[in-house]
């Protein structure tokens, strides 16, 4: 199948509409048949033969802050991100010219000035100044532990909503901001624990599991349970073991949940556990101490729950 390279135009002006495309006189080269763009995927195919023309189309949906005269795009994108939606002017940091001259010491110390009083001017009174700071908060941490750009987007709209609603009253912004994140990490269905956010956190475990309660019940948010199969991958990478082991752990767990063995247990400690069984069960060597280690839960806990789970799992064979 062959494929072509878009050209600068087309990827910056892609349309959603076959009839835009053929306007352009887009036509497939195999059958001349319409194409159309899929922004989802990226790439723009034949609605007849379903052949690929192009793979490297960026379509650029995202809010913008203004468009030009031709319906263009212009300005940077807003973002949740940040108190003022990444709208604000920012005087940069480096004290050169536009033609990267250094500046006088003169003018170094007017722009340090001016950058100084563009800070406190991004906040126009205290409310705002607290979402910034909490914005900020919730930024470093999702640094700290390393989450993807979802993650810290859907943090930061849920703290928006929490400020909003006043739930950060009487509680530090940290333990709202820390809240927020393992919210959304939460609710987006990715392996995380209590443990690994109090490693980062400013505050103590206490007082953000307290604030993320709260948040959960006065945002309504629909939390599941924590799932131990989405601890098995990271685990199983640690001990550098093999994929069958990982697809054992797996198949041992999800017969734990149909007989409802997992509820009211620690998840880590239910992955360890059933890594080491699947390592029992695939001859692999793996010790409870090491496995233990790496899900940091104690090698009783291993030694409470695995002869269970091979037990619930033979009885399904």
């Amino acid at each position: 199948m062959t494929t072509h390279t878009a050209t600068s135009t087309d990827t910056v002006e892609s349309t959603r509409t076959t009839e835009t495309d053929q306007r352009r006189g887009r036509s497939c080269e195999e059958c001349d048949g319409p194409v159309l763009t899929d922004d989802r995927r990226g790439e723009v195919v034949c609605r007849d033969c379903g052949l690929v023309a192009s793979e490297t189309v960026l379509v650029d949906d995202r809010t913008r802050g203004d468009s030009d005269e031709g319906g263009r795009s212009v300005g940077a994108a807003t973002t949740p991100r940040y108190h003022d939606r990444g709208l604000a002017t920012v005087i940069g940091e480096a004290d050169r010219d536009a033609l990267g001259n250094t500046l006088s010491d003169r003018k170094r110390s007017q722009v340090r000035r001016l950058r100084t009083w563009n800070s406190r001017c991004l906040a126009k009174d205290g409310r705002e100044r607290s979402l910034q700071f909490g914005l900020s908060e919730v930024d470093r941490m999702a640094s700290a532990l390393d989450r993807s750009e979802p993650v810290r987007e859907t943090a930061s709209v849920l703290f928006r909503r929490a400020h909003e609603a006043g739930v950060q009253r009487g509680r530090s912004l940290e333990a709202t901001a820390t809240a927020a994140l393992y919210a959304a990490t939460r609710s987006l269905e990715l392996p995380t624990t209590i443990d690994d956010i109090d490693e980062r956190s400013r505050v103590d475990s206490q007082s953000f599991v307290r604030a993320y309660r709260e948040l959960v019940r006065e945002l309504s948010l629909e939390v599941g349970p924590p799932d131990p199969t989405d601890h098995v991958a990271g685990l199983v990478s640690d001990l550098d073991a093999d994929q069958a082991v990982r697809r054992r752990a797996r198949a041992l767990l999800e017969t734990a949940k149909e007989s409802e063995y997992h509820v009211g247990k620690h998840p880590s400690g239910l992955a360890a556990a059933a890594v080491y069984a699947a390592g029992l069960v695939e001859g692999v060597d793996l010790t409870q101490a090491e496995v233990g280690e790496a899900a940091d839960v104690s090698a009783v806990t291993i030694r409470n729950h695995y002869s269970e789970m091979l037990d619930e799992w033979r009885s399904e064979l």
